[in-house]
C-alpha cells in the first residue's frame, strides 16, 4: 500500500453541502510530517461533476480509463479538485490510497486555496458538490 503523504489521493466518506455522505477521493494537503496516527488532516474533495462554466478554483486532475486508473493518481474518471471544498479527517478515516497528485497540480490547488483564504478568488459555484 502506498504511504500516506502530502498530495496523496485518498478515498474516504465525505459529506457534501447537502449533508449526503459519499465515498470519494480527497487530495491530502496536510504536510507529510504532520501525518500522525492521532492527527487531524486536511484536504480538498474531488468530484466528477463538472460545473459549467468551470470555476477557476476547480483543478482538473490526471486520470485514465485504463485498468488501475492514472499511473500516478490512480483516478479512473475525469475529475476536479474542488479547492473551496476543504475536508477535515483523521488518518483512520482513510479507506485506501489511490496515488499521488503531481507537483504542478498541487501547486495550482495551493495557489487557489491561498487566494480563497485571502478573499481574492470568486465565491464557489453553486453547482459543485
Amino acid at each position: 500500500m502506498p504511504t500516506l503523504q502530502y498530495g496523496s489521493v485518498v478515498w474516504l466518506n465525505v459529506r457534501d453541502q447537502r449533508g449526503h455522505e459519499k465515498k470519494r477521493p480527497v487530495v491530502v494537503l496536510s504536510a507529510t510530517e504532520e501525518i500522525l496516527p492521532a492527527a487531524t488532516l486536511y484536504g480538498v474533495a474531488v468530484s466528477t461533476i463538472q460545473a459549467i462554466p468551470l470555476p477557476p478554483e476547480h483543478v482538473e486532475l490526471p486520470w485514465s480509463r485504463l485498468p488501475g486508473g492514472h499511473p500516478r493518481t490512480g483516478l479512473r474518471a475525469r475529475c476536479w479538485a474542488i479547492c473551496p471544498w476543504v475536508v477535515r479527517f483523521a488518518t483512520e478515516d482513510v479507506e485506501s490510497i489511490a496515488g499521488v497528485v503531481p507537483g504542478k497540480h498541487l501547486q495550482e490547488i495551493q495557489s487557489h486555496l491561498a487566494r480563497l483564504l485571502a478573499g481574492t478568488d470568486p465565491p464557489p459555484s453553486e453547482t459543485t458538490n
